[in-house]
């Protein structure tokens, strides 16, 4: 045997046993971290599903299976208020949790939002929701947050009425068409709102509309604009474990890639979902925007404030249909903090729970069920709603990183819902309509279609 067969020989040996130790150092780092997991890590005591703690997988796999929020929810059902939800992480539905992360009290330092979420893409500067940094933000909402007063919202009421006024007509348009004559129109709100949403950003922060509404069509910008909440839950996943990111990439199922998702014309097409199903309380709207407003220009964003209906059917529709169900993400300080009770150490990845807090039947009466006389004024409340927990929920958030679009949030709802009861009979079109709760998520909910009947003012 000559001296190269015995080299190479050896050195398939050398390469055979250099891989057996790595794969067995593998095996064993795994085998380490586990039971450092499960029993000997600081967050242990916190109650959890087995596997959750185990790893961070089970919680990735759900995130981009869009069923985090759905998953997390069960879990809060059977293990409480809080819940470790990876070997790292605890989702908090406890009331508290608003005092112990989202104030400013003596000796507490801020919780940076999570990193894994919110980050701009590499080059790119940051902005309002991707920015991390507290004092950056606090600059950046130094200088825009002047346009989102409540008096900069009523300099705006022109352009929200404007746009809305269009969809109005627009809408008219399909009803009077001849096959919709005696029937009405099967209108997807879904559509509807995105395109009105995307026409008002447009006029307010370009100048310019998108004419979204005038051509009954989604522009270009809106998919990507869209679709760029959607990415950052998607790019979170692949956070976690750096150098897995293309397998992590291939397990996004392809609903993934269909138009995303924002905020205030998600909860619109939210509450219209449980106003189609409960015709009920539909009629109670009606009944209350009708009999105030008896000219259809009378209703102004400062007359709208007055109706406590309209306002109750706003703020249950908060409750039910969050778009950000995902809840409130942030991270453990330098130095560790103390949360409900328990301390968890810096790194830490929280997650304050809202849809958790909203779904319980400890803070809400029938919580599953679409009932806005729970948010009526405490001398029109039914009393079977007196011991509801109504200040558990913050659907704009809490302390500095409150959103700031809230006024011009509430300022929307309230007016597409009251002149689109004004103007039209609404009815659900389409088998049982949309389950709500079981939603895709990726940190914004994915909505589905939503059919209505819509009809002209009283030809149903």
């Amino acid at each position: 045997m000559g001296i190269p067969s015995l080299l190479g020989d050896n050195i398939w040996t050398q390469v055979f046993t250099i891989c057996s130790l790595s794969t067995l150092i593998f095996l064993l780092y795994i085998v380490y971290s586990t039971i450092s997991n499960l029993y000997l890590h600081p967050l242990s005591p916190i109650p959890d599903p087995f596997l959750w703690r185990a790893s961070r997988l089970p919680y990735i796999l759900s995130l981009i299976q869009g069923n985090l929020v759905i998953d997390i929810r069960k879990l809060h059902s059977h293990y409480g208020d809080i819940v470790r939800t990876a070997s790292d992480e605890v989702s908090f539905a406890h009331e508290d949790v608003w005092h112990d992360v989202f104030t400013s009290v003596g000796g507490h330092k801020p919780f940076p939002r999570d990193p894994v979420f919110f980050k701009s893409p590499p080059g790119q500067a940051e902005n309002l929701i991707t920015t991390v940094d507290a004092d950056t933000s606090m600059c950046m909402r130094q200088v825009i947050g002047p346009a989102f007063t409540d008096r900069a919202v009523a300099k705006q009421e022109p352009v929200l009425q404007t746009y809305v006024s269009l969809m109005m007509d627009k809408m008219r348009e399909e009803i009077q068409k001849p096959e919709n004559a005696h029937v009405g129109a099967r209108m997807n709100v879904v559509d509807w709102m995105n395109w009105w949403t995307f026409d008002v950003i447009g006029m307010l922060a370009l100048g310019e509309s998108f004419d979204c509404l005038k051509e009954t069509a989604n522009h270009p910008w809106a998919v990507l604009i869209f679709n760029a909440i959607k990415v950052m839950a998607l790019a979170a996943a692949t956070q976690y474990f750096p150098g897995l990111d293309s397998l992590i990439l291939k397990l996004f199922p392809a609903s993934t890639r269909k138009i995303g998702s924002e905020t205030t014309g998600t909860t619109i097409c939210g509450i219209l979902n449980c106003l189609v199903q409960n015709p009920h309380e539909l009629a109670k709207l009606e009944t209350e925007v009708r009999t105030i407003f008896e000219k259809e220009e009378d209703i102004t964003l400062s007359a709208l404030q007055q109706l406590p209906f309209l306002n109750a059917v706003v703020n249950e529709g908060l409750r039910i249909c969050n778009p950000v169900s995902g809840g409130l993400l942030r991270i453990v300080p330098r130095g560790g903090a103390t949360v409900c009770g328990h301390f968890l150490p810096e790194g830490t990845h929280i997650a304050c729970n809202t849809i958790a807090m909203a779904l319980s039947e400890h803070n809400f009466h029938h919580c599953l069920q679409f009932l806005p006389d729970r948010y009526l004024p405490s001398h029109l409340r039914p009393s079977e709603y007196t011991n509801d927990n109504r200040n558990i929920l913050k659907p704009w958030g809490l302390g500095s990183r409150v959103c700031l679009g809230r006024s011009f949030g509430q300022a929307e709802l309230r007016l597409v819902l009251a002149r689109l009861v004004w103007n039209f009979d609404l009815q659900g079109a389409g088998g049982k309509g949309v389950n709500w709760f079981e939603l895709k998520n990726y940190i914004v909910v994915q909505k589905e279609p939503i059919w209505v009947a819509i009809r002209e003012r009283g030809k149903m």
